[in-house]
């Protein structure tokens, strides 16, 4: 027994010896790092935290990595209706005798070894999360799950998805700050967040990726629209419902080459409608409504000669409704309802018979049927329009004072009757002539102090002449 064990123990030392490191030749000569962690040449890297190969994996190859990347992703999943998952068995959903549902393959275009290409699980109704591991879907193009139940956010190792062109994670449970982790996916052209619970401001960046179409509607973004809006080279951009405050910016203009649809619709944009909207001549689409927009249409909308669908409903818009906007040749929806327009050209009265549906109700158009009451038209025009205040009249002049109550004079020397002569006194005595004066150079009668004559009395009284003798 012994002699075996001795036996057993050199034979799995020679095959040890002749194989050598998996995946490579005995005369390979690989040295590890001084310091440990590296990895043969070729193998590439581990997923972040893992610290040796995938169960099973070994040698890394796309497909292999894919199925550790699937069956991973499998067991996050808890709700499967109509046990898609279960089809993912077997070691190469690429066989042709495979029957992974929702996993599609298609030859490298650089290898061209047929690799898994894309994953499709729209309407699934699978209940779960994304996993770290779906990193290692490295040939996967299309990722698209949309209509589902998972939840949570998505994973930062999709940077590694460097073949990922259009990921779609629309009608989901997803949540947490914009995944700019989609920002560092160098061939993404569709991005699709819609309908999740993503919240916080959009990132300034994300509108200078080489998108085409962007969805970003139906969450609960926040925050002011980036001046780097017009950066963006997308055909689509939806922003609709979520709470995005501030205004249009003017580099919107700079999208003109290449936006067809815009769709700002159900936030908190406010301002004014810039005159920047008319250099999209190839928009089709334009709906700002439902928002806090105070302005009138500008001029310019005359040169967004392909526009089909016009909607600045539930907004604060005033004014004339022109032949700019009407006179458009190529439109077919036209809705300005619940604003303030109180007048519209001949072109605009025409709309329905040129087939165009057109919606004014809700506006100041007078009397008309399901228009604006009167005085809630009055009152906003009066609020934007605010007369001067008129000036205020000035104070009459306040009367002088009174002058000060005088004592009567009669508290200071008695008045005779007013028909008998005054009566004489002598005067008094001058002071000896050698004795000091002392009421100086000449006689003054003492100052008495001011008084208040009684009414009817002049001073000095005026006798007149004496009474004739009998």
């Amino acid at each position: 027994m012994r002699c075996l064990v001795v036996l057993l123990f050199l034979w799995s030392f020679a095959a040890v010896g002749s194989f050598g490191v998996q995946g490579y030749s005995s005369n390979e000569s690989w040295i590890p790092p001084a310091k440990g962690g590296g990895h043969p040449p070729g193998v590439g890297h581990h997923p972040p935290g893992v610290g040796h190969h995938p169960p099973g994996v070994g040698h890394h190859t796309p497909i292999k990595d894919a199925v550790y990347a699937l069956q991973s992703w499998k067991k996050a999943i808890f709700n499967d209706p109509y046990n898609i998952t279960g089809s993912w068995v077997g070691d190469n959903p690429c066989d042709e005798n495979a029957t992974w549902i929702g996993v599609f393959c298609d030859h490298d275009p650089d290898t061209k070894q047929l690799v898994v290409a894309g994953i499709d699980l729209n309407h699934a109704l699978l209940a779960g999360s994304l996993v770290p591991e779906l990193g290692w879907l490295k040939t996967v193009a299309i990722f698209h799950i949309n209509s589902n139940y998972f939840q949570g956010g998505i994973p930062n190792t999709f940077r590694r998805l460097r073949r990922l062109s259009e990921l779609d994670v629309s009608n989901n449970m997803l949540s947490g700050s914009f995944p700019r982790v989609v920002m560092r996916l160098p061939e993404l052209v569709y991005l699709d967040l819609r309908f999740n619970q993503f919240h916080g401001p959009l990132p300034k960046k994300l509108f200078e990726l080489p998108l085409d179409a962007l969805f970003v509607n139906n969450n609960h973004f926040d925050g002011h629209l980036p001046e780097t809006l017009g950066r963006s080279p997308v055909s689509v951009l939806v922003v609709a419902n979520n709470k995005l405050s501030g205004h249009i910016p003017k580099t919107i203009k700079n999208m003109s080459a290449t936006l067809n649809e815009i769709i700002f619709l159900n936030n908190q944009i406010g301002g004014h409608l810039p005159k920047e909207i008319g250099a999209l001549k190839e928009a089709l689409v334009f709906d700002v409504a439902e928002n806090n927009l105070r302005s009138q249409l500008p001029d310019s909308i005359k040169k967004m000669k392909n526009l089909e669908i016009f909607n600045i409903g539930e907004n604060k818009f005033y004014g004339q409704l022109t032949e700019n906007l009407c006179g458009l040749p190529h439109l077919k929806n036209v809705t300005v309802a619940d604003n303030f327009f109180n007048g519209e050209a001949p072109a605009c009265s025409n709309l329905q018979e040129r087939g165009v549906a057109f919606n004014i109700s809700g506006n100041c158009f007078g009397q008309s049927t399901g228009q604006k009451d009167d005085k809630i038209c009055k009152k906003f025009y009066e609020e934007l329009h605010p007369k001067p205040p008129s000036p205020k009249p000035e104070p009459p002049p306040s009367p002088p004072p009174a002058p000060p109550s005088l004592p009567p004079c009669t508290d200071f020397f008695p008045l005779p009757p007013w028909n008998s002569p005054p009566t004489i006194s002598a005067p008094p005595p001058y002071p000896p002539f050698n004795s000091p004066s002392t009421m100086g150079p000449y006689y003054a009668p003492p100052s008495l102090p001011p008084c208040q004559l009684p009414p009817g009395v002049t001073w000095p009284p005026s006798w007149g002449p004496p009474p004739t003798p009998p």
